[in-house]
Formats: structure tokens, C-alpha cells, sequence
């Protein structure tokens, strides 16, 4: 009896060390677990703690220990004691406020206590502070969403794929709205495609598209430009800037694309333009080099038709010489007629405006006009009902009118239609801008259309150049059009031209609308030659080409006037100082060396009070009014002239006084 007591108190003993060991052991590792951790019964009383979990809430141990879990705000109590009830562990992660005002991320695990699988006696709580990695997922978070707005605000397409080897473009792995918008594809469509779908399909931008891949993986960036192609099939130039990146530790590649149609453009604007100015600077440089020819040559021309003038007053119709002289003053006249077609070119005709309706002046040229293009062309006239009122030379729209329409005849062939037409346009900024060398404005178009052969777009460059024809040998002189421009420009307007070859050709004259009032234009007063001509007035003549001198000297004296002739503004100011007898009429060039005509006429006019001038030039009076001499109270007349012309020109002038 004793011994078995003896026994059953040594197994008291050795359980009860072993617990004890148990229980130290249990406390050793509640002590020094790196998690806090407390313990609670089934209702929720906190029974004892680790000074982990003091050091995680902030509190002493007689702040929590009997104190319900729920009212020590712990994340997840209340439904952490409903799970652990039923047996189940349970997590949660929440913010805990500290007693100094800073806060933590706790997460906390519930283990429920069952032994025997009986409901729980107690529940363990595991404690870990999260806050660095909820910092560091907020960061992400924030990072994340900061590149998804940069991503979403950036105006241009962006597209990411993955490198890969062989063709080197993966699947688009990112692409934002912008591209969507752009290509046509659902977001859904765009993440099954990869870069040789939006690339013009085209074998070498495909080749170029690998080679500019491997200089990308080894540069790391580039930009260039290429072309690229909607889900619709349009194909639209673009500038790519192309960076590779890491993406989850795999290499890609980021193209941000922008459209530059638009650059495109202007860039081919620019290059119109230039173009445009390139050709008006050629166009006005010809202009000048055939107006000082056309001068040079009319000086010629007035030497040899005043000759003829003189050759013939002194030889008898009957004679073969005089017939000869005739010969010679024809060819004369129309080398004249050529030397005008020359200086209409380069804006330089002598011209008289007059405020016209565009209409009644081309209508009473029909007739001319159909006899000029033959038979076996149809002339339609297509007026517009009411046209704006124009201010030119009623001769040169017959000029315009009539090379137009033999250049459109000469383009047909056989039977053939020429169109002839006239309307009211308005244009706008806008407008001018596939118009060349225009303005905005209101403007009378008057168009020629022909269905003749038409022209190549080479052709069209060159066809307003003096001397310029696709024509046969002997069948133009190439100043047809040349005339056009040059009276189209004169008078401020502007000419297009539409051809292709095998379609017929469409000139469109562009003249601007007049905003006055027409006035009356009052008839020059006619003179007969042959009882008016002459007499008995001192005129100083001042000339610096010699054979111009001496004819004009000659004609006048044989009419009985009294020349005073000088070659030089100085030579004629020494004349007129020394004259003894008044001066009544000075006749001068305009552009002399030293000394221009209206600066020795201001001068002369010093010595005799009222004196007249007449200025005499191969150019005209639109271009010497540029040296000081007011266009509109001008006396003018143009080199060459015929005898008669300068004599009822004198007449009348001096008719005056």
C-alpha cells in the first residue's frame, strides 16, 4: 500500500516537473516570439500578452491584460471571436491608433485553442507590424497609378511589347486609349497584335523595322520616322521615339507614336511655296531682262521707222524705193508689235483703263474670236448673270482673250470645243492657299477651257516664259501667254492653269473687282496730219542716243519748228541758260546718265516759268512714274513712233498754251 503510494506520488511528481518544464518552455517561446502575441478566453478577456505585443500596441501590461480585445480597438476582434468560436483561424489587417497619436498596420492571426476537438478554451492571437509594407505597397500603388494617368494623359499613341528573338516584335503587351483611337482597334483587338500589323506592309519597312529593332536593343533609344497603317487600311507618316525598359525582369520595348501628317503638310506647304517664290523671282527677273531688251530695241526701232517717215516724204510713190522703204517700215512695225508683246509681259505696256463689264466686252469680241479659232471649233460663251465691274485696258482683254483662245486652238485637234466663261469669286485666306500667287479678295474670274490635247505637269512650268512653246518651227513665238501673264500681273490679278494630258486644258484669269465709281472716259482729240502738223515753237529736244536725236531733230525741223537738240541734261541746262529766245516745249528721255527727265524739267521750269514737257522712253508710263514723275499728269509718248503720232501729240500740247 505504501509502496504503490509511494509510486503514484513519484508519477505526481515527474508529470508535474514535466509540465512545469512544458509550461517553462511555453513561456520561454510566448516571451521571445518575434510576432506579439496575446491570449483570450472564448469571450474575448485578454489573459495574458508577450511584451512584443506591449511594444506593438504601445501599452502597458495593466492597460490590456482583463480588458475586453474589441475595446482595445484591435483590427478584426469581434469577427475574430465569431470564426475562432466555430473553430476556424482567422486574419485580418487593420490600423491600430497609438496612444502618442501615431498609428500602425497590425496584422493579426487568430488561432483558436481545441483540445479534444472541443469547442475552444482559448484563443491565440499571433501580432506582426505591417507598416513598412503597407508603405511600400501604398508607394506602388501610388506609383503605379501615377504612370497609369501619365500613361493615359500623353496625347500620343503608346505602344509596349516584348522583345523576342527571330522577328524581335512580340504581342503588344500595353497600349493606351490614344492608340486605340488612332489605329481603329478595340483594346481587346490591339493586345493580339504586334508592330508588323500597324507597319506599312511593304517589304522594306519590314526589313527596315529588324534592323531598326537591333540598334534600339543596343542603343537604347532612337527616334525616327516611318510609315504606319490603320485597322481601316490608312496609312499615315509618323515620328517614333522608341526606349527599352525592364518589365517583370524581361526586356521591352516603349514606342510613343506621334502622327505628323500634319507636318507633313506643312512641310509640303513650305516647299509649294518656296517653290511659288522661287518661280515669281524667276518670272519677275525674265520680266526685267525683256523689258530693258524691249527698251534697248524700241530706241533702234525709232530710229529706223523715223528714217522711213523721213525716206518717204522725199520719194515718189512711183519708184520701186519707195516700196522698198515701205517693206522696211512693215517689218519695223511688227518688230514694234513684238517689243509690246515683250513689254506686256514684263508689265510694262502702255495701257489706258477703263471701269468695263466683263460681259459687254467679251461679248462684242465673239465674232473676232470665232473667226480667229475657224469653223471647225465650237465657241461657247457662259456668262454669269451679274458680274462684278472691272478697271483695265479694254485691249487687253481682247489680248488676253485672243491668245487664249488660239493657244486652245492650236491644242485641238480636228473638231473641238473651247468653253469661254465668266463668274464672281470671293476668296479667303483659306482659299488662297491652293491658289498660286494669290490674295484674299474679290475678283471677276474669266476661264478659257478647251478639250484639246492638254499639257504635262513638266510642261506647266515653264509655259508664262518668254519664248517658251511646245509649237512646231515657225508656228508661234512663244509670247502668247508670256502676254497673258504679264497683263493679268499689270493689273494686279492672278492666273491658274488645270491640265492633263489627253484632258484638255482650263485657264482661270483672276481680275480684281472695282470698288469706285466709273466715270466717263473722255475721246483724245484727232488731229489731221496734214494740215495740223506743223510749227513755228522753240523746242529743246535732249536725247542720249545720237540716232534718236538726229531723226527726232530732223522730222521736227522739216515741220518748221526751232530745235534746240542736247545729248546730255547738263548739255541742255548750258542751252537753255544761253538761249535768247523762250523755250516753249521740252522734249526729254526719261533715264539719262547724271540726270533723270523730270529732275532737268523741274530745273528748266526755273528758267521758263509754265514751260511743257513731253517725256519720250522705250519703257512706259507706269514705269517711269517710279522716277518721281507723277503717273497721272504725264505728258508720255512710247518708243518707237511713227512721225504722225509726235506731231498731233505737239500739237495738242502746245494747242493748250
Amino acid at each position: 500500500m505504501v509502496k504503490r503510494n509511494r509510486r503514484e506520488s513519484a508519477r505526481r511528481q515527474a508529470a508535474e516537473e514535466q509540465l512545469r518544464k512544458s509550461e517553462q518552455r511555453y513561456r520561454i517561446m510566448f516571451e521571445n516570439n518575434p510576432l506579439g502575441v496575446f491570449r483570450m478566453d472564448p469571450e474575448g478577456t485578454v489573459l495574458d500578452c508577450n511584451d512584443k505585443f506591449l511594444e506593438l500596441v504601445g501599452a502597458p501590461r495593466e492597460k490590456i491584460l482583463g480588458f475586453f480585445g474589441a475595446d482595445l480597438g484591435l483590427p478584426g476582434m469581434r469577427q475574430a471571436l465569431n470564426r475562432a468560436l466555430a473553430g476556424e483561424v482567422a486574419f485580418f489587417e487593420g490600423e491600430y491608433p497609438l496612444a502618442d497619436g501615431r498609428s500602425r498596420f497590425l496584422r493579426i492571426v487568430y488561432n483558436p485553442v481545441t483540445p479534444d476537438s472541443t469547442s475552444p478554451t482559448d484563443i491565440i492571437a499571433t501580432v506582426e507590424d505591417v507598416s513598412a509594407r503597407k508603405q511600400a505597397e501604398e508607394e506602388v500603388r501610388t506609383v503605379g497609378e501615377r504612370m497609369k494617368a501619365i500613361f493615359a494623359s500623353i496625347k500620343d499613341p503608346i505602344l509596349v511589347h516584348p522583345y523576342s528573338p527571330g522577328f524581335g516584335h512580340g504581342t503588344f503587351s500595353e497600349v493606351n486609349d490614344i492608340a486605340c483611337k488612332r489605329y481603329g482597334y478595340t483594346r481587346e483587338e490591339f493586345l493580339t497584335l504586334s508592330v508588323r500589323d500597324v507597319i506599312k506592309q511593304d517589304p522594306d519597312q519590314k526589313s527596315q523595322a529588324v534592323e531598326r529593332l537591333k540598334k534600339i536593343m543596343a542603343r537604347g533609344h532612337m527616334i525616327f520616322e516611318t510609315v504606319h497603317v490603320t485597322k481601316s487600311g490608312e496609312e499615315f507618316p509618323v515620328e517614333v521615339s522608341v526606349s527599352v525598359m525592364d518589365l517583370a525582369g524581361e526586356k521591352a520595348v516603349l514606342a510613343v507614336v506621334r502622327d505628323i501628317s500634319e507636318r507633313h503638310a506643312a512641310q509640303e506647304d513650305k516647299s509649294r511655296l518656296e517653290s511659288r517664290l522661287q518661280q515669281a523671282q524667276k518670272m519677275e527677273a525674265v520680266g526685267r531682262l525683256a523689258g530693258g531688251v524691249a527698251h534697248d530695241f524700241n530706241n533702234m526701232l525709232s530710229v529706223i521707222l523715223g528714217y522711213c517717215d523721213l525716206s518717204l516724204m522725199h520719194v515718189s510713190p512711183d519708184l520701186p524705193l519707195h516700196k522698198n522703204i515701205l517693206e522696211i517700215r512693215k517689218a519695223a512695225k511688227h518688230s514694234a508689235d513684238l517689243t509690246q508683246q515683250l513689254l506686256a509681259f514684263a508689265r510694262q505696256q502702255d495701257i489706258v483703263p477703263k471701269v468695263l463689264d466683263p460681259n459687254e466686252a467679251i461679248t462684242g469680241m465673239l465674232g473676232m474670236l470665232r473667226r480667229l479659232i475657224g469653223e471647225g471649233i465650237e465657241l461657247e460663251w457662259h456668262p454669269a448673270g451679274e458680274v462684278w465691274p472691272i478697271r483695265m485696258d479694254p485691249g487687253q482683254i481682247n489680248q488676253i482673250l485672243a491668245n487664249l483662245s488660239i493657244n486652245a486652238r492650236d491644242a485641238i485637234t480636228g473638231n473641238g470645243r473651247i468653253r469661254i466663261g465668266t463668274c464672281n469669286m470671293a476668296l479667303d485666306e483659306t482659299a488662297c492657299l491652293s491658289l498660286a500667287n494669290s490674295y484674299p479678295g474679290d475678283f471677276v474670274v474669266l476661264s478659257v477651257h478647251d478639250n484639246g490635247h492638254g499639257m504635262e505637269q513638266e510642261t506647266l512650268k515653264y509655259i508664262f516664259e518668254p519664248f517658251f512653246t511646245t509649237k512646231g518651227q515657225g508656228e508661234g513665238t512663244g509670247l502668247g501667254l508670256a502676254t497673258v501673264y504679264g497683263i493679268v500681273k499689270q493689273n494686279n490679278g492672278f492666273t491658274t492653269v488645270a491640265s492633263d494630258a489627253g484632258r484638255g486644258t482650263t485657264f482661270r484669269i483672276f481680275l480684281p473687282k472695282f470698288h469706285g465709281n466709273s466715270e466717263p472716259e473722255t475721246e483724245p482729240r484727232q488731229y489731221d496730219a496734214a494740215t495740223e502738223s506743223g510749227g513755228r515753237e522753240t523746242i529743246l529736244l535732249v536725247e542720249d542716243e545720237p540716232a534718236i536725236l538726229e531723226v527726232v531733230s530732223t522730222m521736227l525741223q522739216q515741220q518748221g519748228y526751232n530745235i534746240l537738240s542736247a545729248a546730255t541734261p547738263a548739255e541742255a541746262l548750258r542751252i537753255a541758260s544761253r538761249s535768247d529766245r523762250t523755250i516753249h516745249l521740252l522734249i526729254t528721255d526719261v533715264i539719262m546718265p547724271g540726270m533723270n527727265g523730270r529732275e532737268l524739267a523741274g530745273r528748266l521750269q526755273k528758267i521758263f516759268p509754265g514751260l511743257h514737257c513731253l517725256y519720250m522712253s522705250g519703257y512706259t508710263a507706269d514705269v517711269i512714274a517710279s522716277h518721281e514723275i507723277e503717273e497721272d499728269t504725264i505728258l508720255f509718248i512710247q518708243k518707237p513712233f511713227h512721225q504722225d503720232d509726235l506731231l498731233a501729240t505737239l500739237r495738242d500740247i502746245l494747242g493748250r498754251t
